[in-house]
This record gives C-alpha cells, sequence and structure tokens, in this order.
C-alpha cells in the first residue's frame, strides 16, 4: 500500500478479540495485488491481543480503537475515515479468494453502470479434528457485505449501517440499498469469499434466521409506506 498513492480501493476490516485470525485477514487483503488500496482496520473493544497484532502491520494498515458498539458501529467508523472511490469490506476471520478485489474491480470498470458488484460465497466448517476449514455445500449468492465492492458513492445513498441492529444489520442494509434501486452486479462464475465457521462466530449466538429477517421485512415494509403521498 503506498500512502502517498491515490486510494481507489478503501478495506474495511472490523475486528473484536480476533486475535486468532487477524493477521491473516491483514495477509490475505496485502496479497490480492493491488497497490491504490487502504487498509482501515476497526478495533471495536477487543479485550485480547488484537491491537498488538495489528501493530505488527503498522506500515499496511490505518488502526482504530473504539469501545465495543458492535460490528455496524465498526463498519460506519471505517467508512468515516475511508478515502477510497470503492469500499470493500473483510471480516477478520473469512478469507478472500485470490484476486477477489482485483475481479471485483474490473468488473466494475467494464460495466461501470454498476452500484454493486457481488461475488458468490463458499462457506468452510472447522474440523476439530484436522484443525482445518472444510468446504461445506456449493458456492451461493448471498447478502453478504464482505463479497461486494460498492461505490463510495452507492453507499453515501444507502447510509450508514443501523447501530441498533447487532445481527442482520447486513441484511437491513440490503434491503434499503434494494428500496433505492441500486444496481447490482452479479458474477456467476466468480467466488469472492471463504465464510469460515467456526466456533467463536457471532452468528452462534443468533435467534433463528426467520426471527430477525421478519423484523428486516417489517422495517422495509414501512419504510415504504413512509414515502407514500
Amino acid at each position: 500500500m503506498n500512502r502517498n498513492s491515490a486510494v481507489e480501493i478503501s478495506v474495511i476490516i472490523p475486528v473484536f478479540n480476533g486475535e486468532r485470525f487477524l493477521a491473516e485477514a491483514i495477509e490475505n487483503v496485502l496479497s490480492q495485488g493491488m497497490s491504490s488500496i487502504e487498509i482501515i482496520v476497526v478495533d471495536d473493544g477487543s479485550k485480547d491481543n488484537t491491537s498488538e497484532i495489528a501493530a505488527q502491520y503498522a506500515k499496511h494498515i490505518r488502526y482504530y480503537y473504539q469501545d465495543n458498539q458492535g460490528p455496524s458501529a465498526a463498519r460506519n467508523r471505517g467508512l468515516l475515515q475511508a478515502k477510497g472511490k470503492f469500499i470493500a469490506f473483510l471480516d477478520y476471520d473469512d478469507c478472500w479468494t485470490e484476486n477477489n478485489l482485483k475481479i471485483l474491480y474490473q468488473a466494475h470498470m467494464d460495466f461501470p453502470e454498476a452500484d454493486i458488484t457481488m461475488g458468490k460465497i463458499q462457506e468452510e466448517i472447522f474440523d476439530r479434528k484436522l484443525n482445518t476449514f472444510n468446504k461445506r455445500g456449493a458456492p451461493t449468492f448471498s447478502l453478504s457485505l464482505v463479497t461486494i465492492l460498492a461505490k463510495k458513492s452507492t453507499i453515501n445513498k444507502i447510509g450508514f449501517f443501523n447501530e441498533y441492529m447487532r445481527i442482520g444489520e447486513d441484511k437491513d442494509w440490503f434491503y434499503r440499498a434494494r428500496e433505492q434501486q441500486i444496481n447490482l452486479q452479479l458474477l456467476e462464475d466468480h467466488v469472492a469469499l471463504h465464510h469460515r465457521r467456526h466456533d467463536a462466530n457471532i452468528t452462534n449466538s443468533m435467534a433463528p434466521p426467520e426471527t430477525y429477517l421478519l423484523k428486516l421485512l417489517r422495517m422495509s415494509l414501512e419504510r415504504k409506506r413512509g414515502r407514500q403521498p
């Protein structure tokens, strides 16, 4: 990353107690092979050695610490600091596929009308016996922030993430994007992310999906009604 060059892509990594995975996430972004990027790590009140690991990459990242407020607040903090024309998000315990940023970025160049470009997600499950992650199922599209590259102007239009939501905030954001008729480009042949499921995932404590999805649908309907004359 060249701090003196114009930033094309801002990569935002929110992290909470991420000492186990953070270094790998940062290395994963650096390995994407793009020079005109910045990496913004927002530490959401970690109590482990996250800050020490981040300090090892001080030449490559911009690091911010805040009291624990949840992933939405961490991403919003990153957005406030972002200088890039495009925004990408990566969770600290996931990894992009090889050349993912290049592929998403080139897709924007090839189809500039797109507001957001999205690849597929490959779910992987941690095998304790083998101490490794194994693929589960076929790659699919998902309303997941870590599979997209979005124009910053588009994110500004949609608005910040809902900080009152600690779970489902990404889907709420996508619903708001759909309501504003954002142009979403789907890359059918591209797997963007290895989504790694393990015992420390925040989603392990989630309510059943139908519980918060119904809430999101109600919120979307209320917004639509509010726009009616």
